[in-house]
């Protein structure tokens, strides 16, 4: 019995030489390798979380931005449309004008040859009444005075 036990003893230092330390040192290795890959996952996870932190951050900036922009160009289309109409308005008032002008020169013109009209109708029929009694003189004067008076 006393042998049993020394071979056991034997069989328990060669077992835990040979098998029992490259086992634990295995699992020594493995453990540590768990670890090192946790402490990894964290850092990553740490690092998704302040990308994805930027990306809210930079799309906010960029959804105000927008936003901002797009207020640039509604006063700056209302500042175009008013302007455009004001530019419009001043056309349309010079061609009225330039209507107007084109109208009271037509009207003065009109009635500058009515009045030669009329003065020569006048003369024409102080002539055709009064021909052979007055002479040329007096009825130079009349047909003057009858211009000067229409």
């Amino acid at each position: 019995m006393v042998a049993q036990l020394i071979n056991f003893g034997i069989l328990v230092a060669v077992l835990r030489w040979l098998l029992y330390r490259p086992l634990l040192e295995l699992l020594e290795k493995r453990r540590k390798k768990l670890e090192t890959d946790a402490n990894r996952a964290v850092a990553l996870d740490q690092k998704i979380k302040v990308a994805y932190e930027q990306e809210e951050k930079i799309l906010t900036e960029a959804r105000k931005r927008g936003q901002e922009l797009l207020a640039v160009v509604e006063k700056n289309g209302k500042e175009l449309k008013e302007l455009l109409l004001a530019e419009a308005k001043k056309e349309v008032e010079k061609t009225l004008a330039a209507g107007r002008q084109t109208l009271e020169e037509t009207r003065i013109k009109l009635r500058r040859e009515l009045k030669q009209e009329i003065g020569a109708t006048v003369a024409l029929a102080i002539e055709n009444s009064l021909g052979d009694v007055l002479d040329k003189k007096v009825q130079e004067k009349l047909e003057k005075s009858a211009i000067e008076k229409i």
